[in-house]
C-alpha cells in the first residue's frame, strides 16, 4: 500500500505497529545465516558488523549536522540583536554611514572598522582587568 508515507505501512511504521519491521528484519538476517550455511555464515556477521558501523557513522554525521545547524541559528538570532534600543542605534548607524557622501560599499567598510573598534576596546578591557 502507497501513501503520503511512501512504503512505510507496509513495514508497519504508522498505527503503532513499529516492532514488525525488526521482526522481519530479524527473520530475513536468520533466513540469510541458514542459506550461507556453516562456513560462510561469518561473510554475514562481517556485513553486519560493517553496515552497523556506517549506521552509527550515519547517524553520528547527522546529530552534528542537527547541532552546527542549531549553532549557526542561535548565532544568527544573537547577531540580530535582541532589544529596541539597538535595533535604533544600528539605524541610526546606517543613516549616518550614508550621509557622508560616501559609496554603500564604503560606508559598510567604514561601519564595520567602527565595529571592530568596539569589539577591540570592549576586549581590551577585559584583558586589563584580567591582568
Amino acid at each position: 500500500m502507497r501513501t503520503a508515507l511512501g512504503s512505510n505501512l507496509r513495514f508497519g511504521l504508522g498505527a503503532g505497529r513499529s516492532r514488525q519491521p525488526t521482526r522481519m528484519l530479524t527473520r530475513w538476517s536468520t533466513a540469510i545465516v541458514k542459506a550461507l550455511g556453516k562456513r560462510q555464515r561469518r561473510l554475514w556477521f562481517k556485513y553486519e558488523h560493517a553496515a552497523d558501523q556506517l549506521r552509527a557513522l550515519r547517524e553520528a554525521a547527522y546529530f552534528d549536522a542537527g547541532i552546527e545547524h542549531g549553532v549557526a541559528a542561535a548565532r544568527s538570532e544573537a547577531a540580530r540583536g535582541g532589544g529596541r534600543l539597538v535595533r535604533q542605534l544600528a539605524e541610526r548607524l546606517v543613516v549616518e554611514a550614508l550621509r557622508g557622501g560616501l559609496a554603500r560599499d564604503e560606508a559598510a567598510a567604514a561601519t564595520l572598522l567602527a565595529a571592530w573598534g568596539l569589539i577591540g576596546r570592549r576586549s581590551a578591557r577585559r584583558s586589563r582587568r584580567r591582568g
